[in-house]
């Protein structure tokens, strides 16, 4: 045979292996849900927004300075973010290696 109908028949070939991974599929999973991935929804920490009330602005500039400006904030917004137990210090563990020194 001539060099042409070699890749013809991979192409026959990788079809009809690929449409009886189609066909088998649906039968082998339709019995078990141990392979199904676990949804967690985005919106299930949503907090919706509430109005706050109007204060002076120097009044808000003092309070902020007091407890230490921006970065009190920021520091606030992460605690509530960071998981508690040991997952916490491997995950801050593996945070700290994300330096640039692993080129």
């Amino acid at each position: 045979m001539s060099r042409y109908f070699r890749p013809v028949r991979w192409a026959w070939a990788l079809a009809w292996t690929a449409m009886a991974a189609v066909h088998a599929a649906p039968a082998t999973l339709a019995g078990s849900q141990a392979g199904m991935p676990h949804y967690a929804s985005a919106f299930e920490r949503y907090r919706a927004f509430a109005d706050q009330p109007v204060r002076p602005w120097a009044q808000v500039n003092e309070e902020v300075h007091r407890i230490g400006g921006w970065r009190a904030y920021a520091r606030e917004a992460n605690d509530a973010l960071e998981p508690v137990g040991p997952a916490a210090v491997d995950a801050a563990d593996e945070r700290s290696d994300r330096g640039h020194h692993r080129h």
